[in-house]
């Protein structure tokens, strides 16, 4: 796997877990149960967005 699939691969993982938060709203889970799914989701996409957008990472796509 290349620098751009990498890239490629961790985007879709960001809108899946983006689609997973706006799912979250019609879902029959407990207030805390969507709490902490929603703190979890978020850190995910937090981590993946910092990897994809990192400067490093910016220099090793376009090269």
């Amino acid at each position: 796997m290349n620098a751009i699939e990498f890239r490629e691969k961790k985007s879709r993982e960001i809108q899946e877990l983006l689609d997973k938060l706006s799912s979250l709203e019609g879902a029959s889970f407990s207030p805390e149960i969507k709490d902490r799914l929603f703190r979890t989701y978020q850190r995910q996409i937090e981590r993946l967005t910092t990897i994809v957008n990192s400067p490093a990472f910016e220099r090793l796509c376009s090269g």
